[in-house]
This record gives structure tokens, sequence and C-alpha cells, in this order.
């Protein structure tokens, strides 16, 4: 899913901020879906671009899981509880914005689907919540256009409903995907 002509480095710079993201599998009506955000329009590198909850580690989190639910708990008000951690997925260095991200994959076996009537996007960090379904998500897979700080660029993406997923977090779908297949 990486875009032509880029590469994920082998380590990240020592420099590089520290990070992680929470893949969340809520339970819905029809089985399982990943609270994504499209990001507030704050002038950043990734303004308005669909993403998992998530941001930096602050110096009092026990990374990267602690990161990962404070983050979601600040941007979606997606609270721990009822959350178990399955595990983490490949570490992934976005140098736009200097962070080694770390994915945390959790499931809400004990959460009940009416908990996606309680996520509220705080507006500093986030304009809405999108519930996907990672398994109808894959065949969305195509080359498509983005635009993005002021460049047309063509990219491995998906689509979901009108929005598209691309770049780091559609390197972590595309990860997700091919353990959940």
């Amino acid at each position: 899913m990486l875009p032509p002509g880029r590469s994920i480095p082998n380590e990240a710079p020592d420099h590089a901020r520290d990070g992680a993201v929470l893949i969340a599998l809520l339970p819905t009506a029809e089985g399982y879906a990943i609270p994504l955000i499209e990001r507030s329009d704050d002038g950043g590198p990734h303004s308005r671009q669909i993403a998992f909850p998530g941001g930096a580690r602050e110096t009092d989190d026990d990374f990267p899981v602690g990161t990962a639910f404070r983050e979601a708990q600040e941007e979606i008000a997606l609270p721990a509880e009822g959350l178990t951690v399955i595990g983490r997925l490949s570490p992934l260095y976005i140098s736009v914005s200097n962070f080694l991200i770390a994915p945390v994959l959790a499931c809400g076996h004990d959460v009940s689907p009416a908990i996606w009537d309680r996520l509220i996007p705080d507006p500093r960090e986030a304009r809405r919540v999108l519930m996907v379904d990672p398994v109808r998500l894959e065949a969305s897979r195509a080359q498509r256009r983005v635009y993005a700080r002021g460049h047309e660029y063509v990219v491995p993406s998906y689509r979901w409903e009108d929005d598209i997923i691309w770049g780091a977090t559609a390197i972590i779908l595309a990860e997700l995907c091919a353990l959940l297949n």
C-alpha cells in the first residue's frame, strides 16, 4: 500500500517521536467494525485525512497501549473498559510527521454495539467518526488520486463510502486485513 517511489525505512531516525494508534474491533449488528476518524482541519500534515485514533506518547503513558487508549479516549471518547488488547501490528515510521507509530490491536467482545452511539469526536482532533468494516474494505483496494498539502498523488488506497483511505492508515489496514483473512 506504499505510494510509488516511497519506501519504509528499516529504522526510524533517532529524532523520531513515539506515537501509537488504536485499532479497536468493536461489535456491530453485523459483526465487527473499526472506528476511524477524519482528522480536523488543523493545517498539519495529516489535516482532513482518514486515520486511526492515536497520537504522541506522553511521559506518563504506559507505551504503546496506554498511549493508544488515552488518545482514543481524548479523540472520540472511546473508553478502554471492555476492550482486550490482542497484540500489536508492525511499527511504521511516518516521515512527513516524524512519528514512529505503534499500532495496538484490541477487541471489544464485552462491549455493546451501542458503543457506536457514544463515540463523540473532539473537534480539535477529529471532524467525525467512521464505522469501517475491514472485511468489506478489502474489496475496495485500488489506485486513486488524492490531494494533500497542495499536491496531487496517485496512491494505493481503500474507499469507504465517499472517503479515500491512504498512506499510513492504508498500510496498517492492509496488514490487519491480511491477518483477518
